[in-house]
């Protein structure tokens, strides 16, 4: 589970950005990637948030540096 909150936090930060970048590029990116952002949302919503603990190494596998990505992509 280590790696999957940092991984899925890079996707969403990404189509944060695709939504901010206001070009044709960005909107066929969007559409390409639409399926799994969803997807990746809906498993944060129900794998990442809900544990119990976080994870605290100074590593990728931190949990403060995902949900620091995840609540950009939520301001959006």
């Amino acid at each position: 589970m280590f790696e999957k909150p940092y991984s899925w936090a890079c996707l969403l930060h990404l189509a944060s950005e695709l939504h901010l970048w206001d070009d044709e590029r960005a909107d066929e990116w969007k559409s390409i990637l639409q399926p799994l952002e969803s997807r990746i949302r809906e498993l944060v919503t129900s794998e990442f948030l809900p544990q119990d603990r976080p994870f605290r190494v100074a590593t990728h596998h931190n949990s403060a540096f995902a949900l620091h990505c995840i609540l950009d992509y939520a301001e959006q």
